[in-house]
């Protein structure tokens, strides 16, 4: 086989590439483009094979400074990194998800990332302590507390109490407003909201006290809570809540269909 100036030039040119698994495609890639050029020659200047070739190879350049470019390009630490960062971002969100479920107790955690607040707030009234809930309706608001987002959307349930934990009848209300947060780092447990200044507002009558807890629906990135309202008076349809220094979460909760005692 006589010489092939092409051939020559793709060899240089692989032979700054360290990625070894690319210099086939490259050796394709550069030959194609240079036999076209060549088959050019020929077909419109009447230039010998070997001529067009010759021309064609140095019409690339130099093929040491190609080949440092495409070394560049093809850098063989940017798989093995890849393949780092993957396998370390796997081991931060499993780290992760051990630290946040709440000083390693396990057995109250309910892992439910895609649970809907309307669901949650639903499920806190007991049944069998003869709770109904008799009006829902949603919360508008949110805020910032730290690393913690509030959602700017949640749930809201009236719920009529008719057995103290006791037992013993009672016939009172209780609104409970579920909404979530997200928080970064997400290795953080819920926020120890039952310590956060709180106030409550409402356009209905009687003693209300207004209560936050988390619950133990969690997911990844979030915590859900309910801001409970004690003593509520059923006729209401509006209240406020606000928690936080300096009201930094705040939730307008709108009621409808509330049945009256």
């Amino acid at each position: 086989m006589g010489f092939n100036p092409i051939s020559t030039y793709c060899d240089a040119v692989c032979a700054m590439i360290r990625q070894k698994r690319v210099h086939g495609a490259v050796t394709a890639e550069l030959t194609g483009h240079m036999e076209d050029h060549a088959d050019y020659l020929v077909e419109t200047k009447g230039t010998s094979l070997r001529e067009a070739r010759e021309e064609a190879v140095r019409s690339m350049g130099d093929p040491y400074e190609l080949g440092k470019a495409l070394d560049r390009l093809h850098n063989p630490w940017y798989p093995r990194l890849s393949r780092a960062f993957l396998l370390l971002g796997l081991l931060f969100i499993l780290i992760s998800v051990v630290l946040g479920m709440g000083g390693g107790t396990f057995s109250s955690i309910r892992y439910t990332p895609f649970a809907d607040p309307a669901q949650l707030a639903a499920g806190q009234a007991d049944a069998s302590r003869g709770e109904q809930i008799v009006a829902a309706g949603t919360a508008q608001g949110g805020g910032r507390l730290g690393f913690y987002h509030f959602s700017e959307t949640g749930a809201a349930v009236l719920i009529r109490e008719t057995r103290d934990y006791n037992g013993d009848p009672i016939e009172e209300y209780r609104l409970e407003v579920v909404f979530s947060s997200l928080r970064w780092p997400i290795w953080l447990g819920p926020l120890v909201s039952g310590y956060l200044p709180n106030d409550l507002r409402t356009n209905g009558g009687g003693d209300p006290y207004l209560s936050v807890y988390p619950l133990p629906e969690r997911g990844l990135f979030r915590h859900f809570y309910s801001a409970a309202v004690y003593r509520a008076d059923p006729a209401a349809t509006t209240y406020t809540l606000e928690f936080g220094e300096e009201h930094a979460v705040v939730y307008s909760v709108a009621l409808k269909e509330v049945d009256a005692p």
